[in-house]
């Protein structure tokens, strides 16, 4: 049986990821990948657009979760947009909140 994830994405205001998130839509699919090599998290897992442009990153907490199941399915799970947050007209970056199964 899957277990069911909704969060937020993070590092979503460095390196130009504004900019991909404004251009996305809610229902969007997404794929989350591992990055073993992240030198800051050995168990990173970015998360990205189908044309492999990254949009941000799991929690550190929640990658540490998931990343042995993420890793049992070959690196790379499917996830779904499930809303863009923020208000840029306000002063706020914008956010992404994503959906995804991972397998147990």
């Amino acid at each position: 049986m899957a277990s069911y994830v909704d969060t937020k994405v993070v590092g979503v205001t460095f390196a130009g990821r504004q900019s991909v998130i404004r251009q996305m839509q809610a229902g969007e699919p997404l794929m989350l990948r591992r990055e073993p090599g992240n030198a800051y998290d050995r168990n990173a897992i970015r998360v990205e657009r189908l044309n492999g442009v990254q949009v941000g990153y799991i929690s550190k907490e929640l990658a540490a979760e998931l990343a042995k199941q993420i890793d049992g399915v070959g690196g790379a799970i499917s996830a779904k947009a499930q809303r863009i947050v923020g208000e840029e007209a306000l002063g706020h970056s914008l956010g992404l909140r994503i959906a995804f199964s991972v397998p147990n």
